[in-house]
Formats: C-alpha cells, structure tokens, sequence
C-alpha cells in the first residue's frame, strides 16, 4: 500500500467530471466557512457559508451552484440548521433536522432536496433518518445498523448508504433506502473501515474510496446494489475526504494525510488520476459533489 501521491500527475479538464463543489471542513487551524468550486479545469473560491461549518451530511448532484447542508458541526457544537446554496449565495432555511455530526461522508442531492441518517447524536450512533422537501423535514425510516463516519449518496427516494463506524468497531455492511425503508443487504464491503469519500447517483450505484481501519486506506471499490468488487487503489491515501460522480466516472477531493489535503482524484473506470488542478484551501470533514459529463 502507498501512500504517496502518484507522481505522474495530468492537466485537468480532460476529466469525466464537468463541474464539483467542496464547502466547509477543517483547515488544521479550526473548521472553515470556504467555499470551492471547480470547473473541470480550475479551483475557484465561491462565496463563504453563513457560518463555519463541517462534519454533516450534504451535497450537490446536478450543479456546483445547487447545494444543500443538513446538521454537521459550528464551531465546536452540533447543529440543527438546513444551509443551501444557489447563484453563489448561502441562505440558512427555517426548517430545522436533529442537531448531530459525523455524517459528512452521506450525500444530498440539491438546494431542494436533502436526507441526513446516522451519525453522532448524544455520543451515540444514532438510526434516525431524517428528509428535506425543500419546505419541511419529516421522519424517514430508520437504519438497520446506527453508524456514523460511513459513506452513502444517491436521492431522497434511492441511497445507499455503506461500511463506517457503529461505536463498536469498523462496519463492512451495506443498506438501501427507497424513500421510506432501509433495507439491509449484509456484510457486501470489502473494507471494514470509517471516513471513506463516497460518490454514487443512486441505490445501486456507489464508490467508496480511502478512509480509516486503523490505518490510512488507499483501497476503493464500487458497489452496484448486491456486491461490491474491488478496483484499483487511490493514488495517495485519504481519509475524511468528500466525492461526488458515479461508479463510472468519481472524484475524490481534499481529506487528511498526516495534515489536511488539497488533492483531487479522478476515476475514469479504469484508474486514479492525480488532477494538477488542487483546493485553494486544504480541508478533511467537509462535504460536496461532482457532476460527471453527460
């Protein structure tokens, strides 16, 4: 396993991915209200959060101007609070969800549309799962397994949601939501692990990449809605990063690697590209989104 970044590194903008989105996270100096927004080719800072934000559920699917945020961390408290981005601009709504965190590697879709499940609420993993009409929140099914640090993406009405931490120890099992149930598919993962970035369209299209067992992880791997299968390792090894993409065409931004990163990594399904285009900011525990080329 390696961990250093693969010294062969390409021009961005030959990527699969036409725009991505990374708000918030931790800097090393504290969590961060930053903004960044990538065009296929650069790394462009965008207007900054309402607050400093990091640790909680959120996404962009469609757009790197369609953005949504749903519980996480302000300073050093939970919060409850809906953030959502649109025309470069953060608007805090009054609706409100379960203050907790260690959700960020779990996806939302846009300004409209959010789901926040799992993570630490009261020091314990919680089950709850929580939706976002773009109006109100309301009570969705609950996980089988409460789990936080895991990873997940897709739609209000089709997530997965995959491996992380349930306070015992590392998870390799995988669930499915249809809008309403989360339903359990088993033991599917090939790594027991934490804090993977995760990028996926719906319920039967997933990535995880990087994350923690105990040591830092390089390894990746797809997940289809019954198996997951191994594919090639990340060029430098990450955890606590944020995705975006589809199984076919990802990518992985930012994490920690002894310190916080500013590395981008592109998959083409075929293999990891190290982007020359980086973060203006290095961050890990933030969230985000990517939006492959049609």
């Amino acid at each position: 396993m390696s961990y250093l970044v693969n010294p062969y590194m390409v021009t961005a903008g030959v990527s699969g991915i036409s725009d991505a989105i990374v708000f918030g996270g931790e800097t090393g100096s504290g969590i961060t209200d930053i903004t960044q927004l990538f065009d296929g080719t650069s790394v462009s800072t965008g207007s900054t959060m309402v607050d400093p934000w990091g640790k909680g559920s959120g996404g962009a699917k469609s757009s790197n101007q369609d953005a949504i945020y749903l519980g996480g961390q302000l300073a050093v408290s939970y919060t409850n609070r809906i953030g959502t981005y649109t025309s470069d601009t953060w608007a805090t709504n009054s609706a409100v969800v379960g203050g907790r965190g260690d959700t960020w590697g779990s996806g939302s879709t846009s300004s409209s549309e959010g789901i926040i499940y799992g993570g630490d609420y009261g020091g314990n993993a919680t089950t709850s799962t929580q939706q976002f009409n773009g109006t109100t929140v309301s009570t969705g099914g609950s996980l089988n397994t409460g789990r936080t640090q895991m990873s997940g993406r897709g739609t209000l009405a089709s997530q997965w949601c995959g491996e992380g931490n349930d306070g015992d120890g590392d998870l390799n099992t995988f669930e499915q939501y249809n809008g309403s149930t989360w339903t359990s598919k088993g033991s599917q993962g090939n790594f027991s692990r934490r804090g993977a970035g995760g990028a996926g369209q719906d319920a039967d299209d997933g990535l995880l990449a990087g994350g923690w067992d105990g040591s830092l992880l390089d390894g990746a791997e797809t997940w289809d809605g019954s198996t997951c299968t191994v594919i090639t390792s990340l060029n430098q090894a990450i955890n606590g990063s944020t995705g975006g993409g589809s199984q076919t065409s990802a990518l992985i931004m930012g994490g920690d690697n002894s310190g916080q990163q500013s590395t981008m990594q592109e998959w083409d399904n075929t293999s990891w590209t190290t982007l020359s285009a980086t973060l203006n900011t290095a961050v890990n525990v933030m969230n985000g989104g990517a939006v492959p080329v049609v």
